[in-house]
């Protein structure tokens, strides 16, 4: 085996790689990367082991294309994102947005222009080692100018959750894109929880936010701001982001970073409280072969401040009331600490067609551990439509101070009965459908999309009893509850 490399500090546009004996193979790598001498001495081995990897997947940049593409279609709307993906915090795939706790459910908006255009997954540490050699070329590509139309409706669990999205995508020049989103919520609420103490309420939730990319070379700078207001909560977020190709295009690392402050209050007091969050996220997408495309990404969140709904209650025994319990406030840790792990894979069959799975990992240092599994599989059929379909597992082990029903009032430091701090288990299965005019047939438009995703969620939960069931029951021997919910949502993307 013998492997030339060049000595030379300019960038090298065409290498040749022998590798094998009597004839072996012989692979011609593109190798647009600058090798800089004076890395040599440290990274000799390291660079030998890249351009093998190098010259084994070098059939594969179209695919890197591919790739990006299907990226920027799941984030504006195509694929599985938004409210249902993300009812449950430990779920979280972004925080550039606005997550708000009520009745139980976690809602997390995630304004399709940030994060997730350039959220990249993947893991192959040899290219880690080949990093300080890696270099600058043009292959990195601000998002297209567009106005993306999307409406929503959760139904279920008593809830309903409705309303417009519209975001707005503009390029200033060859490097600068602009981004406006403005985003709606109409929220009726009769959820267990709600109905057990008081009535149903509606109120709606606003959103605004503004980014700006910068492209350079191979890099993406992303920077923006996020506002959610409704009648009893604020919530703000800024944001920054980095994403760098390298090795031909092959490889993305990202990082992100976002800050939120929150004023949390209640409806008819002028009292609010502070809520301060932080999120560090980290990923690496590499091309393993011409077909597959395999990720993993890292989140770290901290939040401090008021972390419990001021509208939530805990039940504890009183065998002097009629009903053999009572209600008292929830009391949680001033602090919270999570980490989630995500590992993606997406194969390309030979018919055009292609399967996503993903894994991923969530702890925290309330105790709650739990687990996700999602797999996918998108058919394009005819000339200009596409079918989507998915699978989604999740599970969940409950907090240390969660409780359904506590011995007696304060029987500890921190007392929780929300549900979603349960033991509990659902499933998700989706359909998607969508149709696509590409650039020529109505004049001024690069490209025309229509999209319609319904999603069925099916939750169970393993000690959260439903305390409205119909029936004489003794404090602790209720129906588990249970409840499903269906998520709809239509879109309109014009690119120009």
């Amino acid at each position: 085996m013998a492997i030339r490399i060049p000595t030379c500090t300019t960038c090298i546009r065409r290498e040749s790689l022998r590798v094998g004996r009597k004839g072996g193979l012989e692979v011609d790598v593109a190798a647009t990367r600058r090798l800089n001498a004076r890395f040599f001495p440290l990274s000799f081995v390291a660079a030998k082991l890249g351009m093998l990897i190098y010259a084994l997947i070098n059939s594969a940049p179209s695919l890197y294309r591919v790739a990006l593409s299907e990226k920027n279609r799941a984030f504006r709307g195509i694929a599985w994102t938004g409210m249902s993906r993300a009812l449950h915090r430990s779920e979280r795939t972004s925080v550039f947005g606005v997550s708000r706790l009520k009745d139980g459910n976690v809602l997390n908006r995630v304004p399709h222009s940030h994060f997730s255009g350039q959220n990249s997954f993947g893991v192959l540490c040899a290219f880690l080692l080949l990093w300080a050699i890696g270099t600058s070329v043009q292959a990195a590509t601000l998002p297209p100018d567009a106005v993306d139309i999307m409406h929503h409706n959760y139904d279920g669990g008593g809830m309903k959750i409705n309303g417009p999205s519209v975001l707005v995508r503009k390029s200033v020049g060859p490097q600068v894109s602009l981004t406006g989103h403005y985003y709606v919520d109409t929220i009726s609420a009769a959820s267990v929880d709600v109905i057990a103490r008081a009535s149903e309420y509606e109120e709606e939730r606003t959103e605004v936010s503004g980014g700006i990319d910068f492209l350079h070379e191979k890099s993406i700078l992303s920077m923006g701001y996020t506002n959610s207001t409704e009648n009893d909560y604020e919530a703000n977020t800024v944001y920054f982001s980095a994403a760098q190709d390298f090795f031909g295009d092959l490889t993305t690392l990202s990082f992100a970073y976002a800050k939120g402050w929150d004023d949390v209050g209640t409806r008819g007091s002028d009292v609010t409280e502070d809520l301060d969050r932080n999120n560090y996220k980290l990923g690496l997408s590499q091309v393993i072969t011409r077909n597959m495309l395999l990720g993993i990404d890292i989140d770290v969140i901290t939040d401090e401040g008021k972390l419990e709904n001021p509208y939530r209650a805990n039940r504890y025994i009183d065998p002097n009331d009629s009903t053999g319990f009572l209600y008292q406030e929830e009391v949680y840790p001033d602090t919270r600490t999570s980490t989630a792990v995500g590992i993606r894979s997406m194969y390309y069959l030979p018919y055009r067609a292609s399967l996503k799975g993903e894994y991923r990992f969530f702890r925290d240092s309330w105790g709650i551990q739990a687990h996700t599994y999602d797999i996918g599989y998108v058919h394009p059929f005819l000339q200009h439509w596409t079918v989507e379909t998915r699978f989604r597992f999740y599970t969940q082990e409950q907090a240390d101070f969660y409780s359904d029903l506590f011995p007696f009032e304060m029987s500890q430091t921190h007392v929780g009965r929300d549900k979603e701090l349960s033991t509990f288990s659902g499933t998700t299965i989706g359909l998607g459908l969508s149709y696509e005019l590409k650039q020529g047939v109505i004049p001024g438009i690069d490209r025309l999309q229509f999209n319609l995703l319904l999603d069925r969620l099916d939750f169970s939960y393993d000690n959260f009893r439903d305390v409205t069931a119909e029936g004489s029951f003794l404090p602790g021997q209720e129906p588990l509850y249970e409840f499903d919910a269906l998520v709809t949502r239509t879109s309109l993307i014009l690119e120009f």
